[in-house]
């Protein structure tokens, strides 16, 4: 299974959010399924050149809602 791509020599590309195709089962530490499944969520960077401020703040908020945890970076 591949991911996103990342890396300094990857040109940017995300426009909106982008949603991985399946859900990823989470496992115990004994190797059981713990009825709990990840789905990943890509957006476009903060402060694009070619979008306005209301578009970032849109994205944003709808990946909080969307989201039980939320990793920015």
């Amino acid at each position: 299974m591949n991911g996103f791509a990342v890396g300094s020599s990857e040109q940017t590309c995300t426009k909106g959010i982008w949603m991985w195709s399946e859900l990823i089962p989470v496992t115990n530490a004994d190797g059981t399924d713990s009825g709990t499944d990840i789905l990943l969520l890509d957006t476009e960077g903060l402060n694009s050149p070619s979008r306005s401020y209301d578009i970032d703040v849109k994205i944003f908020a709808l990946t909080i809602l969307l989201s039980s945890n939320f990793v920015y970076n």
